[in-house]
């Protein structure tokens, strides 16, 4: 058997341990303690229809809280503030478990005053089953609904986040529930799966329609409607997913809705794994929160409420060494 047929058989039997390297017991990586960060936070397990058992984290927004950037607000209590400012749903990508967001969490609690879910797939951090596309589909909208039936987090404006093939989950629940998501951010992820195995596999590259879980994220973009903003976040030098994939969401998504608030921000310095620790990265974040806008709200953050650079710098610093992001 020649070395392409066998990574052919190798890409119909394993290609779920391929694309999903987090859940394989052994190589996926630990799970991450949150004692340590100074945050208030909630170990959730959630329960999804087909009653697979998720993990997942949950920080609400306080008043006051130790480090803290300082807000305008009219909230008097801890409940009544978490349900003016927005709910982040975290989605990771796929070497990763949802514990490896916390680093992110912290910025978004803290400096951006929001709330946040880092939510789970099956089979990945202890949780039990196999992932797959539909499985993680239901597991995406399981995490939604909580964050939609949840007493303070109910009325606040949900805005998904997700990372390389979290993005490519982002989307796809973004496209199933145009009235519950105000916002939508995406950061290094792809058209779809069958487009990154030429990128990854080049000797496979007539094989992709062999892939089975196909994340078509070029379809789903299109589905997202005007009325819900969306963030591109894309780093110029990312090793693993070619930059030419998210301007071609941003464009596919820009030439369905010519009119509707669609955003395109490139780091030329950021890699697939640390874009979000370039320059300008939380201005863009901030600028964008601040454009997503719910009944309850506060005011956004203005931009004197923010760490200098060498306070953003230390709090960073002051962190355990970052895990590897991979897609």
């Amino acid at each position: 058997m020649d070395i392409v047929r066998f990574l052919g058989v190798l890409l119909v039997y394993g290609q779920r341990a391929f694309i999903y390297p987090g859940s394989i017991p052994g190589i996926g990586p630990p799970v991450e303690t949150v004692e340590g960060w100074r945050l208030p936070y909630e170990a959730l397990t959630l329960e999804t229809p087909d009653k697979a058992q998720l993990k997942a984290l949950l920080f609400v927004q306080k008043l006051e809280c130790e480090d803290a950037s300082p807000i305008r607000t009219a909230a008097t209590t801890d409940d009544e503030f978490a349900s003016r400012r927005p709910t982040f749903i975290i989605f990771h990508g796929n070497a990763e478990n949802y514990s490896h967001g916390i680093i992110f969490a912290r910025v978004l609690y803290l400096r951006l005053r929001c709330n946040v879910i880092l939510a789970e797939y099956r089979g990945y951090a202890d949780c039990p089953g196999t992932p797959s596309e539909s499985g993680i589909r239901i597991d995406s909208q399981t995490t939604l609904d909580f964050a939609c039936h949840h007493p303070i987090l109910s009325p606040t404006a949900k805005i998904l986040y997700g990372l390389s093939l979290g993005g490519g989950v982002a989307i796809e629940l973004a496209s199933r529930n145009p009235d519950l998501i105000h916002g939508l951010a995406v950061e290094n992820t792809f058209l779809s799966l069958p487009k990154m195995l030429p990128v990854l596999m080049p000797s496979l590259s007539k094989l992709k329609f062999l892939v089975r879980d196909k994340w078509r994220s070029e379809v789903n973009i299109t589905k997202v409607p005007p009325t819900t903003p969306i963030l591109f976040l894309s780093g110029a030098q990312d090793e693993i997913v070619p930059p030419a994939h998210m301007k071609e969401l941003y464009e596919l998504s820009k030439a369905e809705h010519p009119d509707a608030q669609r955003t395109f921000v490139l780091f030329e310095k950021g890699t697939h794994n640390d874009t979000w620790q370039q320059p300008n990265y939380r201005k863009a974040l901030r600028d964008f929160i601040g454009s997503i806008r719910s009944p309850a709200s506060d005011p956004p953050l203005r931009s004197s409420s923010l760490p200098t650079k060498s306070q953003a710098r230390k709090t960073v610093d002051a962190s355990k060494p970052l895990p590897p992001k991979p897609i």
